[in-house]
């Protein structure tokens, strides 16, 4: 249920009552030495310790900050270029989240087949692809990968 209360969107489904705001982002690397893949995801920090960070964290129209650059910067990436899938994505990386941001969201939620809210919740992170480096033979290269790459679920 979502509700329009003073022009804000107010969230009343149960799944996104209890989620926290993203507030931040991160890079996380695999745990094989060397690293094989940096993954960059938005994600909510409850402490000052960065490896308590969680990201079972929610961002929507309205937001602003590091974490929705990052989260457009995968979009860009993973959904608008040879690296991922090619849906026509072309954000302006300037961390509003705003409407061509929900779009492209959008976009990204009905290609992995979920619902289509454009908000950034738990389940959109975890089925979505994300910005990270490879190690290959060759170097490092950008590529796109799911956050279970590393072991996330």
């Amino acid at each position: 249920m979502l509700l329009v209360a003073a022009g804000a969107l107010v969230f009343g489904s149960p799944a996104y009552a209890a989620t926290p705001r993203c507030n931040n982002f991160g890079q996380w690397s695999d745990l094989r030495d060397p690293p094989q893949v940096d993954l960059y995801m938005a994600g909510y920090w409850p402490a000052s310790n960065w490896n308590d960070a969680t990201f079972k964290c929610l961002m929507s129209s309205g937001d602003s900050g590091d974490d929705v650059k990052e989260l457009q910067r995968g979009l860009n990436l993973c959904y608008g270029s040879s690296s991922g899938v090619n849906l026509g994505v072309k954000l302006t990386v300037d961390g509003q989240f705003g409407p061509a941001t929900k779009s492209a969201l959008i976009k990204a939620q009905r290609y992995h087949k979920l619902l289509a809210d454009g908000v950034y919740a738990p389940q959109t992170a975890a089925a979505t692809w994300h910005r990270g480096h490879m190690l290959t033979p060759y170097g490092w290269y950008w590529t796109c990968t799911l956050a279970s790459t590393l072991g996330w679920r």
